[in-house]
């Protein structure tokens, strides 16, 4: 599956939830058509957030193309996985940055939270 947005990436002060539940033995693929370009953001910061839910015996494969910062983007990136017995789960999070011709900087922050737990909530694997 392809997830699409007319949006044009993220912007100050969006907070967007994706939720993808793959159920028992079910093999899913996602991914986008293309990068997300995370805007300059002076206002206010935006926040991703990505639940990716796997039930026992599920392949899950969430793999969206990168994240590209401008300068000044503030973007706080989270992404929870809940892994069943004998479920798998491949992700990607990826960012890279780009100064378009013109302008100058950096951005803000970029903060990116990863957290797979097992069903009854235990932390099995995080990063930050």
């Amino acid at each position: 599956m392809y997830l699409q947005s007319c949006s044009g990436g993220l912007f100050a002060g969006e907070t967007l939830h994706l939720q993808l539940h793959a159920g028992p033995h079910t093999q899913v693929h996602v991914s986008t058509g293309a990068a997300t370009v995370a805007h300059s953001m002076l206002e206010q910061p935006a926040r991703q957030t990505v639940t990716l839910i796997a039930e026992t015996g599920a392949l899950l494969e969430y793999l969206p193309m990168a994240t590209i910062l401008f300068p000044q983007a503030r973007l706080h990136s989270v992404v929870n996985v809940t892994l069943h017995p004998n479920a798998r789960v491949m992700l990607c999070d990826a960012f890279c940055l780009h100064v378009p011709p013109g302008s100058a900087g950096l951005p803000g922050f970029y903060r990116a939270d990863l957290h797979i737990r097992c069903p009854a909530g235990t932390l099995l694997a995080g990063d930050r």
